[in-house]
């Protein structure tokens, strides 16, 4: 099957919040660095400014101030079957 632009069940979304689960740290040799949330922003920055670098790099980091809901949904109160 060949794909088609006029397609639009080929992808859902199942969530509406933002999907970036990075930040992202510019590091300058000097040790300075700074920080992003968004990679576009930071890709932007890259952009803009990289032609005057030399030995900058991203550190790509986990996001660690995001809570995860653990919460065990059950349909049963949980005496058996």
């Amino acid at each position: 099957m060949t794909p088609t632009t006029s397609n639009t069940n080929w992808f859902t979304s199942t969530s509406t919040k933002p999907y970036d689960r990075h930040t992202y740290k510019l590091v300058f040799p000097n040790g300075k660095h700074i920080e992003f949330d968004d990679y576009e922003v930071l890709r932007s920055y890259w952009m803009q400014h990289s032609d005057s670098w030399s030995g900058v790099h991203v550190d790509i980091q986990d996001r660690t101030d995001e809570v995860i809901d653990t919460t065990v949904l059950r349909s049963s109160a949980g005496q058996g079957f």
